[in-house]
């Protein structure tokens, strides 16, 4: 968030609706510059919402789905998110 103008506040994006309670945990986590843990049942729109901050930030989203990558192996992980450091 550095990088971006720190006033600005995550209110929803074109395709997501944001409620209260849930603006301000995103707007916390970005405030302190803090990763967001976002957690619950498959299909509850945890993804969109990642989309839809990123979208707001003008920053790319990359999505691991740890199913497909845990066959490869811890170091095949390794390898591929120390890409993204980058």
């Amino acid at each position: 968030m550095s990088q971006n103008n720190p006033s600005t506040a995550f209110a929803g994006a074109s395709k997501y609706v944001l409620d209260e309670e849930l603006a301000k945990i995103v707007n916390i986590s970005m405030a302190v510059e803090m990763p967001l843990l976002l957690k619950g049942e498959p299909g509850t729109g945890k993804t969109m919402l990642a989309h839809a901050i990123a979208e707001s930030l003008n920053m790319r989203l990359i999505v691991l789905n740890v199913i497909l990558v845990i066959p490869a192996g811890m170091s095949a992980i390794s390898k591929i998110t120390s890409r993204w450091a980058k």
